[in-house]
């Protein structure tokens, strides 16, 4: 049986709710959201490995709408090193103007691994 989530609030729903009963979104707005829309809600999703994927995803696509929410990440010192790791490697993929400051911010993570990680990729951009 599949779950399903709120792609606002990620709270569980029914299948055939048109409307989350935690947040109250619309769930027919969601089939008009783009792919790389979805892509971005989806990192904040509750499973680490959707939150990955997507992040992964986004560097891959270039997606530029992304980098706030990459951003909002890093600035919140996130400390899931290969969540991290998967939006750091996009940051750098994207090419933003903003690149650099996000992959100079995460160097001040509390965690050492995504620091020193966060170092490496900012030698390979300058």
């Amino acid at each position: 049986m599949l779950t399903y989530y709120c792609p606002l609030c990620w709270e569980e729903i029914d299948a055939e709710s048109r409307f989350c009963n935690d947040c109250g979104f619309n769930m027919e707005e969601f089939d008009q959201w783009s792919y790389e829309e979805k892509l971005i809600a989806t990192l904040s999703h509750q499973i680490p490995e959707r939150r990955m994927i997507a992040a992964e995803m986004l560097g891959l696509l270039k997606s530029e709408r992304a980098i706030p929410a990459f951003a909002h990440i890093i600035e919140n010192n996130e400390t899931d090193y290969y969540f991290v790791r998967n939006v750091l490697i996009s940051v750098a993929a994207i090419n933003h103007t903003d690149s650099k400051h996000i992959i100079e911010r995460a160097c001040h993570n509390p965690s050492k691994l995504i620091e020193d990680f966060a170092a490496d990729i900012l030698k390979t951009i300058d």
